[in-house]
């Protein structure tokens, strides 16, 4: 298998060499570099104990290949003490008694130190929220909130941390890949990239963010593509959030942290930002893209119920041209989309939402962060003194795709939102999905959920006290 060139920084000090396609970051920073302060945990993105920061975002390092931090800058917890010297964070970690058994803590320290780089003065929402993908064993939370409080008042904790111009030497680790072999392209233009799946068709799958092709190929090895198509050097030409005439227009680059970060978004389609901001983890949102969450095809993917209610396109292209597909027409099953396999995401796009639209996005899952979805319940609503102008119901996690409740859109739209209307609404729409039993939950329970989901979120429309966004957990 040959190997692929990479020039990167990694805690300030540039490196320059070769490594294995399938070789992932984690992987080269402690087998390769020596830099073992980075943890292997879970392998999937959930416990955070590989953190890394990748040009100053928390990223899961056991989900990027080392090959994509080409051009890129890594600081690990070694990079926080470059001359001896304590982080601030470090120290407060420390006077609190924030360590117990240590597992957790560069990859905790990481992320918070991501956060105050962000966000100098954070309050105790904040940090819960930027620490939600690092699990501690020893359940030392509390502590380690009350650390970054502590550190936050500190100078120096919101610094990056000191660069170093000195090369990095090269260990004699052997690296030992965990991912299965396979041939890595790494096209320069959407030509190229377009050209390599017309040639490998069902052979090539392509890598954006990585969040589900890598632990689908860590899981089982022998579903894995012969050809990993990565898109990390299109990053300029398809990474982008922006309003042409009266359609938003995202690239299949940008990230779940791009969509909530854009002014755009936040102003004109707050439905799919509230629906990103309860994707994972930080380190997940900050790789995992749209336009991933379309092609992986899932009925729980948190972000295409939005997607429906906003009435959303999904535009593909070949060698042989482009075509664009209602985001209901994409999907065909479970893990199942509607794509050729020379096809690839090039854009995704919906019509601007009008002035004073309204919103809901509920989900309830095991716990309230980094939880695959139960059942999802989104609605995109215009109205007129409290009438139904016109609505739009997605369900998720309840049938083999996410589906529309059209039946009681009809119900609704022309209404006032009564009472006794939003409870005819709320047994009406149980009829409209098609839940199963699985590991996750039972069918009935789904069911009965959904339906008192959209209760809520019929209730937020008219009532301010009832918020319009909410994870529930069991």
């Amino acid at each position: 298998m040959p190997k692929t060139p990479l020039q990167c920084k990694v805690n300030g000090r540039p490196w320059s060499g070769t490594v294995l396609p399938n070789l992932r970051l984690l992987d080269f920073l402690r087998d390769v570099l020596g830099l073992t302060g980075t943890k292997e945990g879970c392998g999937e993105g959930e416990c955070g104990a590989c953190t890394v920061l990748f040009d100053g975002k928390a990223v899961d390092s056991c989900l990027l290949l080392a090959a994509e931090a080409d051009g890129h800058e890594v600081v690990t917890i070694e990079g926080l003490t470059p001359r001896g010297q304590l982080d601030p964070l470090q120290e407060a970690f420390i006077e609190e008694g924030a360590v117990q058994c240590g597992y957790c803590i560069p990859g905790m320290i990481l992320s918070a130190k991501a956060l105050l780089m962000e966000n100098p003065e954070p309050n105790e929402f904040d940090i819960q929220r930027a620490l939600a993908g690092n699990l501690c064993r020893c359940t030392g939370y509390a502590k380690i909130i009350t650390a970054v409080q502590k550190a936050a008042g500190r100078e120096g904790a919101s610094r990056a941390p000191a660069a170093c111009c000195e090369p990095l030497e090269h260990p004699a680790g052997t690296p030992c890949p965990c991912l299965p072999p396979f041939q890595l392209e790494t096209p320069d233009t959407l030509e190229r990239a377009l050209d390599i799946l017309d040639q490998q068709g069902q052979r090539a799958q392509v890598l954006a963010g990585g969040t589900d092709l890598l632990v689908a190929m860590q899981d089982d090895h022998r579903s894995a593509p012969g050809v990993v198509l990565s898109l990390m050097k299109l990053e300029p030409q398809l990474r982008y959030i922006r309003q042409e005439g009266d359609r938003i227009h995202i690239g299949p680059l940008a990230t779940y942290t791009d969509v909530i970060e854009s002014s755009l978004l936040r102003e004109g389609a707050p439905l799919l930002v509230l629906a990103a901001s309860e994707v994972g983890s930080l380190q997940i949102r900050n790789r995992g893209t749209l336009a991933g969450n379309i092609a992986t095809a899932s009925p729980s993917g948190d972000t295409l119920p939005a997607l429906y209610c906003l009435g959303a396109e999904v535009v593909v292209r070949s060698r042989k041209g482009e075509r664009a597909l209602a985001i209901e027409d994409g999907f065909l099953g479970p893990k199942q989309h509607a794509f050729r396999p020379e096809e690839m995401v090039v854009e995704i796009r919906f019509p601007c939402p009008p002035p004073g639209t309204k919103d809901f996005f509920y989900k309830v899952g095991p716990r309230r962060a980094q939880a695959i979805t139960k059942v999802t319940v989104a609605g995109h609503f215009a109205l007129e003194n409290d009438r139904v102008k016109q609505c739009r119901l997605a369900l998720g996690a309840v049938a083999p795709t996410v589906v529309r409740a059209k039946h009681t859109e009809q119900l609704l739209t022309g209404q006032l939102l009564s009472n006794p209307l939003i409870e005819q609404a709320s047994q009406q729409v149980k009829e409209e999905c098609s839940p199963i039993d699985d590991i996750r939950s039972e069918s009935w329970y789904r069911r009965e959920m959904v339906g008192t989901l959209l209760r809520r979120g019929l209730r937020s429309l008219v009532d301010p006290s009832v918020s319009p966004c909410r994870v529930f957990p069991e």
